[in-house]
């Protein structure tokens, strides 16, 4: 099993001697709450598992419990939209004043209050599906880029995705002068193949409950005594085998 697992990490982040403390990317799911011009057409697969918010003394926990684990040097803020989480502005003071560098990804809605991060990433799916809110967003976005935060606009081609979509993101970026960047929209059974390093790990909004993959059940416990490595091999690696044996049959049928 360490063994399988161990080449199909090496083959995809090309490189060898892959230690299972090397995550390549922390996030925070701090809410899933979502706006509410959204929220009736856009629901969480997790939104009825984690209704709470993460309380920011959890938050401080588990951050220093991971800067113990290995070094830390970002996190990843996601949702849900983390810009509704109240208490999102003391996080990124927090991360500042540590010297971690903080990225929000974020449906542009709203910025946050008092605090920024060091970096945002714009969901243009909520931009392309709700022209009402257009104006909302682009008003951040400008916003960030006056206070010299990059911005990188992101989206997933989608199937039957409009061309006309790829058209209007690209004017936005020229527009508000970010960058723009699309990827190919992955099912879960393309999430299992050899491209899908499972390197990233996320930090629910409980505070405790971390997972490998946001697609895939692969959950494990934040614990003061927890080793990385022991987590891989005793927890999460089982389970991605038998996630990657499920879809293989899928795929035969």
């Amino acid at each position: 099993m360490h063994s399988e697992i161990s080449q199909k990490l090496k083959k995809a982040r090309g490189v060898s001697g892959f230690t299972y403390a090397d995550f390549e990317r922390i996030s925070v799911i701090p809410t899933y709450q979502l706006n509410p011009e959204i929220a009736p057409k856009l629901k969480s697969k997790f939104s009825e598992k984690f209704r709470s918010e993460l309380k920011i003394e959890n938050f401080h926990w588990a951050v220093e419990r991971i800067s113990n684990l290995q070094k830390l040097r970002s996190i990843t803020f996601g949702g849900g939209e983390p810009t509704l989480w109240k208490h999102v502005d003391e996080a990124l003071y927090y991360l500042r004043g540590k010297g971690v560098r903080s990225t929000l990804r974020s449906n542009g809605i709203l910025p946050p209050k008092k605090s920024l991060p060091d970096r945002v990433v714009v969901n243009l799916h909520v931009y392309f599906d709700y022209p009402e809110l257009r104006t909302n967003i682009e008003r951040t976005i400008r916003f960030y880029r006056e206070n010299r935060v990059p911005v990188k606009l992101a989206f997933y081609i989608r199937e039957n995705e409009a061309a006309d979509n790829q058209k209007i993101a690209k004017t936005l970026a020229e527009k508000t002068k970010a960058i723009l960047s699309t990827s190919p929209s992955y099912s879960h059974a393309d999430l299992m193949c050899d491209n899908c390093p499972f390197t990233n790990l996320t930090i629910q909004p409980d505070g405790n409950t971390i997972s490998l993959c946001r697609f895939l059940p692969l959950t494990a416990q934040l614990t003061d005594h927890l080793d990385l490595r022991a987590m891989y091999e005793k927890e999460l690696l089982p389970k991605l085998l038998k996630q990657q044996a499920c879809f293989s049959r899928q795929k035969n049928n």
